[in-house]
């Protein structure tokens, strides 16, 4: 910034700015030499420098006169730091883009967390040596630098599409004009809405963060990864666990021909209503096991209903129906039950199964973790369903609406039993296939 003062006829030049821009219009000297020096050292400490030089003239253009610098500090949002782990232990790569003075932009990345030690060359780089490249050296650069310093707005997006040129989901913060066409370029422009944040900034971003805070990121990270987390937990459990009746119906024409008809329309409707509602509605809520932000970034191939997620869940149904089926058919052949009996647990077991695989689906690793019971909306409605099927088959009006005949106590074992079997093996699959990175 350049101002003319005049006093006593004589116009006299003040000037304020970057201080390699100032030093290098002043004319050499030891003044200059020694200022260039202090500004290195001040900048290592992670200080903002700028530079005052004067001349008595009114030409803008003129030659100056160093005054000396000023340094000043801009203190760290205490939550700086944890935030930046946070996206680290996210897997996020966080790159530092800023106006200050190169050495000065590495002491703070280095304070924050960005950089693990003293900047090495190729994690700070600046506008100046980026302008000297070719497009597809600069890219490059920008692409490994962990620190962009002196930076134009036509960098920030020469930013951008560096990184998404390498497969990388980006995500630009900002809150000036100039940040505008960045946060646009982004595939997710994050507008950090503080006390300096612009309209502009905010019409161009596709989120914006009120309290201006990076933490807020963060979680909002761990909050979309929650979502994502349970979204594919309850397309899991409804598919699987209708795709299971449908097989389960199918197979019981083949397994169990006296029964002519495996389930009733109302029995269906008990089933969907008992499995669907409840355990549906506490896996779309649920919190997460573990910690949503010590999970890798799901990759952008990975759609909800992959060919992967699909041969997945058809595995599930597959155990499931050989499950249920066994143990209905070897029930019927021990002790002979009558049809009616017979299709009654069968319902029992099917359910039984059914209500377990909720666990399943949410867990990382195994059904029942450490912990398991802690997910309270879960386990309720589980242990609601549960009553409402004693309640239906212990009482007569709850038998006469669902066309069910009085089991015996074995039934309920048997039940019980064959979701435990059912839960053991499809941990056991979850194993195997974490163990072959699956």
């Amino acid at each position: 910034m350049s101002t003319i003062h005049e006093s006593k006829g004589t116009a006299h030049l003040s000037v304020k700015g970057a201080p390699e821009s100032i030093l290098s219009r002043c004319a050499t000297a030891p003044d200059v030499t020694r200022l260039s020096q202090a500004v290195e050292a001040l900048a290592r400490r992670g200080l903002r420098v700028l530079a005052v030089a004067d001349a008595t003239t009114d030409d803008l253009d003129a030659g100056l006169r160093p005054l000396g610098l000023v340094a000043f500090g801009d203190p760290l949002r205490p939550s700086a730091v944890g935030a930046v782990a946070d996206c680290r232990r996210a897997g996020i790569r966080v790159v530092m883009v800023t106006g200050d003075h190169a050495t000065t932009a590495g002491a703070v990345a280095e304070a924050v967390g960005i950089l693990d030690g003293p900047a090495q060359p190729h994690e700070v780089i600046d506008g100046a040596t980026l302008a000297t490249m070719t497009p597809d050296a600069a890219a490059a650069a920008l692409w490994q630098a962990s620190v962009v310093a002196r930076v134009e707005p036509n960098v920030k997006t020469a930013l951008v599409d560096a990184h998404r040129a390498r497969g990388a989901i980006v995500a630009m913060t900002g809150d000036g004009v100039n940040d505008a066409p960045a946060l646009r370029r982004a595939d997710v422009g994050v507008a950090i809405a503080g006390s300096g944040g612009t309209d502009v900034a905010r019409q161009a971003a596709s989120i914006i963060v009120t309290d201006g805070d990076l933490g807020t990121i963060a979680t909002g990270v761990a909050e979309g990864r929650r979502i994502a987390r349970n979204l594919v937990n309850v397309v899991r459990y409804l598919l699987t666990g209708n795709l299971t009746e449908v097989l389960v119906v199918t197979g019981a024409l083949v397994v169990l021909p006296d029964l002519r008809t495996p389930l009733l329309p109302v029995q269906l409707l008990w089933i969907n209503l008992i499995t669907d509602g409840l355990p549906g509605l506490a896996l779309g809520t649920d919190e997460p096991v573990g910690d949503p932000l010590a999970e890798p970034p799901r990759p952008r191939s990975d759609h909800l209903l992959s060919r992967t997620r699909l041969l997945g869940m058809l595995f599930d149904a597959l155990v499931i129906t050989a499950i249920v089926l066994g143990a209905s058919w070897w029930t019927d052949t021990r002790w002979g039950w009558t049809p009616s009996t017979v299709r009654s647990s069968l319902l029992l077991t099917l359910i039984a199964c059914h209500l377990l695989l909720a666990y399943v689906a949410r867990a990382r690793h195994f059904a029942f973790e450490p912990a398991w019971w802690r997910a309270k909306p879960m386990l309720a409605s589980i242990v609601g369903s549960i009553l409402l099927q004693v309640v239906a088959y212990t009482t007569p009006t709850g038998r006469e609406l669902l066309g069910l005949s009085a089991v015996p106590p074995v039934a309920w074992l048997i039940a019980g039993g064959a979701a435990i079997s059912m839960v053991g093996v499809l941990d056991a699959r979850s194993a195997v296939l974490r163990r072959h990175g699956g």
